[in-house]
This record gives structure tokens, sequence and C-alpha cells, in this order.
């Protein structure tokens, strides 16, 4: 059976844009029907609840849209919309391109069954709700099946933006849990509505169960009780919070009580939050952080989180609840466990998380290393080279052969380190199709929810290349551009293309990059152009399309005060960059209620500012 409140949300989105296309249409001769079970045998549809497929047959404005699940109808009805001649081009109603046109000789033969069953946005960055509910309005649009919201409460995200960190000329309004729990909530109601899949949590088991917050990555001068102590990991002698922050400790995984105390905890989150389909089990943040006491040291970490998965596996079937699980292959994770292997495989699914990876290429024909280094406790280092960071997925996969995705982070700091955004769009768009050969089944892209400045092409090409892994790049390239852009759409382009290209991306991709006479004379270069470049005023544009003109006119001015900053950076020519630095810094300041939708200030300017000596 369909879920008939989803399918009554994808009527309702049909009427709407039809009534706004053409008024006079009947949106009613459009008709959603389930696939009959021999139809879903052979587009291979394996389990209708989780994996997506429809075809339209639209002829004269009158057909169906056969569907695979209510969430399918809601796909269907976008592409049906965008063969009408509507563009998703980014998050919110500033967006999109509705023409008016006439209905009533609307076709289509479209067949879709999504190459990848995980097709997932993951919240991250500074957000209003606006901002997370305008990503999840869009991202059926693009493809997408799926939202993860991180943490119980998602409370970093949100506080970020409402007090305005790390923005001096904006008064912090007021913000608490109880308001970060109510936006959450209202999160979550847009994703049912819409029949997207639920992702929740990630890290927080390491200090939620104890009874202390894990609401961001700060130390909150919390002092843990005696008895909270003793579960936590013993780090240079030490038990306590990492670095005073409740996310990043480990706790002590050997201990029969501390990891029941987990399974617990985890099996009652589940029970008390049916809305969830997959809840992520992560240990803490950061690495070399693991327990050092003996007990510990006679297995590796992944052993014990293997246990502890598997006890609460246990008191999850035991009350019935199908809930999926994703573990995690992350630091000191990505070594997979030597004496212990998940019970129940049809729980689980493996998330491959390898955050350290390079960002300028793609896993396209990597081989993956066919060793991994010797597990050393808390004196691992992890590089970029993507033949060792494939090598621990390969490792795992020897001993796990159940659902699977990427978890990867294109869209978060390597964003912001590509300001033409080309780079990882190529990279992204490789990943994607490389996913099946390395035995993946999808992607959640651990995101900033507002990533469309200069353009929002990888957002939406990652949607569109998980459902179709087939999709040629420079195609759908040229078509996002004109779209967006309109006529003289090949001036955005290259100026885009050119961004990339003179960009050092690949050292300004590194926690600390060394200085570079390299890297300055490209930034010269860049500098130059930018500098020089022309822009057409083009005539005649919808408001989309006007919108990512003055998009575009915006970045190229923060990019040449960028480049103003990081020549002298470069060099370390301290007296130069740092006056740089501060006109940068309020330029992007004051910029921000013109560009916010489309550009997170905050996270911007913090992944320069840590590069900082």
């Amino acid at each position: 059976m369909l879920d008939e409140n989803v399918l009554s949300f994808a009527r309702a989105e049909l009427r709407r844009y039809a009534a706004l296309m053409d008024p006079a249409y009947d949106a009613a001769q459009i008709r959603f029907v389930p696939f009959s079970k021999a139809e879903l045998r052979a587009l291979d549809v394996r389990d209708p609840y989780w994996d997506d497929a429809y075809r339209i047959d639209v002829e004269d404005g009158r057909g169906v849209i056969a569907v695979s699940n209510a969430r399918s109808a809601l796909l269907g009805t976008y592409r049906l919309l965008s063969d009408a001649g509507c563009a998703f081009l980014r998050p919110g109603p500033e967006g999109e391109i509705v023409p008016r046109a006439s209905l009533s000789r609307l076709e289509s033969h479209v067949q879709m069954c999504a190459a990848c069953r995980h097709r997932c946005i993951c919240i991250e960055g500074s957000v209003s709700l606006e901002n997370v509910l305008d990503m999840v309005d869009f991202a059926p649009k693009a493809g997408y099946n799926a939202y993860f919201t991180q943490f119980m409460e998602a409370y970093t995200f949100f506080e970020r933006w409402y007090t305005h960190k790390g923005n001096p000329l904006r008064a912090p309004e007021t913000y608490t849990p109880k308001l970060a729990r109510e936006m959450l909530a209202a999160v979550v109601r847009a994703v049912k509505r819409r029949g997207l899949l639920y992702h929740a949590v990630g890290h927080g088991w390491t200090c939620e169960p104890l009874g202390i917050p894990g609401l961001h990555w700060e130390d909150d001068g919390i002092e843990p009780t005696a008895a909270q102590r003793a579960c936590m990991a013993q780090v240079g002698g030490v038990r306590g919070l990492y670095r005073g922050i409740a996310l990043n400790t480990n706790l002590c995984y050997s201990s029969p009580e501390v990891r029941s105390l987990m399974a617990q905890a985890i099996a009652d989150y589940a029970d008390a939050h049916p809305e969830i389909d997959v809840l992520h089990v992560w240990l803490a943040d950061d690495f070399n952080n693991q327990c050092e006491c003996d007990a510990c040291q006679k297995a590796r970490p992944s052993d014990f989180y293997v246990q502890m998965l598997n006890e609460a596996d246990a008191l999850l079937t035991q009350s019935g609840n199908p809930v999926r699980i994703a573990f995690l292959l992350y630091f000191d994770l990505l070594f997979p466990p030597e004496k212990t292997r998940l019970s129940n495989e049809d729980r689980f699914i493996l998330m491959y998380a390898p955050i350290t990876r390079s960002f300028s290429r793609s896993f396209a024909g990597v081989r993956p290393s066919e060793s991994i280094p010797p597990y050393a406790r808390n004196r691992l280092a992890f590089g970029p080279d993507l033949a060792e960071n494939l090598g621990y997925l390969a490792a795992w996969q020897t001993s796990f052969g159940g659902d699977s995705f990427d978890f990867d982070y294109h869209l978060c700091g390597a964003a912001s380190y590509d300001p033409g955004h080309m780079t990882v769009s190529r990279v992204l768009h490789g990943d994607i199709r490389a996913l099946a050969s390395l035995g993946l089944n999808g992607l959640v892209n651990c995101q900033l929810q507002r990533v469309c400045m200069p353009h929002g092409f990888a957002l939406s090409l990652a949607g569109w290349t998980l459902c179709d892994p087939s999709l040629d790049f420079d195609a759908a390239r040229d078509a996002y551009f004109e779209r967006s852009f309109g006529p003289e759409y090949g001036a955005a382009l290259t100026l885009c293309e050119t961004l990339s290209r003179l960009f050092p991306m690949d050292l300004y991709g590194q926690d600390h990059p060394a200085p570079s006479e390299d890297a300055a004379r490209s930034l010269e270069s860049l500098h130059t152009y930018l500098k020089e470049a022309k822009l057409p005023v083009p005539e005649e544009l919808c408001p989309a399309q006007a919108r990512s003109w003055q998009n575009l006119r915006f970045w190229r001015s923060l990019t040449v005060r960028l480049c103003d900053y990081l020549i002298p950076f470069s060099r370390r020519e301290t007296a130069l960059w740092q006056p740089a630095w501060e006109v940068l810094r309020r330029f992007a300041w004051e910029s921000e209620p013109q560009v916010q939708p489309d550009f997170d200030v905050y996270c911007f300017l913090e992944h320069y500012r840590r590069q900082q000596p």
C-alpha cells in the first residue's frame, strides 16, 4: 500500500505548480498508481520501502505515474514538472523557474529506477530553520530520498546561526535546547510529509547515556562525576572529558557495563522515536583518544564497538523494532575488528567516512591498497591518499557483506577551497560513478546547507547522478548553467572554471598549509583575471536567473578579497595578510543579509581562520 499522506502531498505539489504554469489545466488528469509485483521484479526493486522507481506515461496532459512507493510519486512529480519546463536550481523559492506554459499538450515518457538506494543530505554548517526546510523541500526535486539531522537535537547547527557566531555585526538572538527541539520537530515533520527516509543522531552516544549533553564541539566547563569518569576512556593515565569536549570523548569500551549502558540507550531511543528509519550509532569524534587501560588494549576499538552493536541489535529484535543502524568507519574505526562480527547483517548499514581523503581527485579508477597500516593505539596518522583510504573499506568488507554507503564531505570544507565549485563537482560525479565498483550503495552528503555560492550545480549533480550514474558531466553542466544564467551562461561557466583551475585547492585543503610561492603566483594570476573579467549584464531574465548573476558578481568581489589575503599569507607576509584578512571578514559579514540563503559566511571564514598560526 502507498502512504496516502505522502501521495496527498505529491498531488498537492502537482496542483500547485500546474496552477502557476497553466491555471486552466486540471492536474487530476495525472494519476499515481503502484507498480505490480511483476513490474517491481522486472525493475529489480528488492524492497519497495527503500528502493525508488517510477515510470511516467503522460500524453496530451493525461496519464499515470507508476511508482514503487509514495516517495517515488513525489520524485516522479518533480521529474514531470522538469519535463514541462520547470527548473529547480537551488533551495528556496528564489531558486526555481516556473514558466507560464500550456500543459494540455504535455508529453513525458520516462522510467527511473534509482541506481543507488542511499541518496541523502546531512545537515552541517550554520543554519536557520528556513534554510533547513528549504533544503528538505529541494532534496526530492534533485532526486535525493533521505535527510539526516545529526545529534539528538541538531543543536549546534542552529546555534551558530541564531547566536550569529563569528559575526560581530549582528546581535545574538535567544536560543535554547528547547528551541532546538522545536525546530528539529518541524524538520522531521517536513521530512516525513515528503516520505523521505529519515536518518538521525550519529555522535552523542558516548556522552548522552552518561547524562552529559552532546550539543556541540565545545568545552562547556562540565565537571564529570566520579561515576561518569569511571566510564570514560583513560588517555595519558587520566579518565575524563577529552579536551573538555563531550562529543569527542570515548569511553572504556572493554567494560561490559559501559557497553550495556550504551546498547540500552540506543534501544530506548529507537523505541521512543519510531519515525527514524536509519539510526546512526557512532563513537566519539576526533582520533588518538581511545582508552589505554589494560582491558581495552586487548582488542581493537572496532571489536568492542561490534560487541556493543550486537547487544543493541538483540534488544531491538526483542522489542520488534525494525530500525536500521548505520555503523561508522572513521578514524580508529577504519581498522576492522579482528575477533568479532555483526550477528545480524540485515539490521546494519556500513557507513564509510574517509574524512582525510583528497577532494581534488576522484575514487574512479583507484585500486584500494591491498594492506592497511598496523593499528597503533593513539599513535595513528591519516592522510589524503585515496588508495590507502579505500584500503580500509576493503578490509572491512571482508567481514561485512551487508548494505553500505559513502558518507563524504565534498560540499563541506572542500567547497570552501574550490571557489569555482567545478573541481568538487567533477570529483563528486566521478566518486558517485565509482560507488558500485567499490561495493557501496549510495552517498550521504555531509554538507553545508547554504552551499549554492557561486552556483548550485554540485548539489543538484549529486542527486541526479545517484539516480543515474551514466549521466554525462559536460551535458549536465551545460544544461544547468544555461537554465541558471540564461543565454549568456558561457561567461558564468568560464569564470567558475577559471576559479577552480587557478585556485590552489590541494594546498588550502590541508589543515596546516605550508608557505608556497607557487600558490602565491597562481593566486596572483587569479586576482588579475578577476579584476579584468567582463561579466555581461543580461536582460529579460527571470528572477531566479537574475539572482544567479547577482550571486556571481558578489562571489567575484569576495574572491578578489580572498586573493588579497591569501597571496601574502602564502608568503607569510604577516604585515600584509593580517589587514587583508580583516577586510575580507568585514566584507563577508556586511554582505551576509543579501546572500544568506546561498552562502555560509561563518563556515567559510572559519575554514580559513583555522589555518592561521
